[in-house]
């Protein structure tokens, strides 16, 4: 022993994950856009974090021009990015959640122009705090120098 003790400094187990979580939202919301030029796992981050935050811009520039979108029971084609968004205000409103997880990611083969994602999210109604689990199936298509969009939307509860 050389005598000199070692002296602990950092944050609390619990707010380190407050902060960790804090800094991944911020570094995922702040580069949605910089994701679409990266594989569909990263794109499905971007998507993940700017769903957390309820961050519309960024969702709409995750869609392509024109895409599907399910919600539930009822499908719409040809959907503009702006018409999705608009889409998905109620769930927004509606619900309330931590960070939705990326569960997986992936072309659909490599060096192709399509791939997919399932993210879920453990939402609960915001007036009741009752659960209500939602799972989303984003397929996505690469888009020349654009990058990855968001070609079609399933979301699920």
């Amino acid at each position: 022993m050389s005598g000199r003790r070692s002296v602990r400094v950092g944050v609390p187990r619990r707010a380190a994950g407050g902060v960790i979580v804090a800094v991944c939202l911020l570094v995922a919301g702040g580069t949605a856009l910089a994701a679409q030029g990266r594989q569909p796992d990263a794109t499905a981050a971007g998507f993940a974090a700017a769903w957390a935050t309820a961050d519309t811009d960024a969702l709409r520039s995750l869609f392509a021009p024109r895409s599907r979108l399910t919600i539930g029971d009822r499908t719409r084609t040809g959907v503009r990015p702006d018409q999705a968004v608009a889409a998905l205000q109620p769930l927004l409103a509606d619900f309330v959640g931590p960070t939705p997880l990326v569960v997986r990611a992936k072309p659909n083969e490599p060096g192709g122009d399509t791939g997919f994602a399932e993210v879920r999210w453990d939402a609960r109604f915001r007036d009741s705090g009752t659960p209500r689990p939602h799972t989303f199936i984003v397929t996505f298509v690469r888009l020349d120098d654009d990058g990855w969009r968001i070609s079609d939307l399933r979301i699920l509860s």
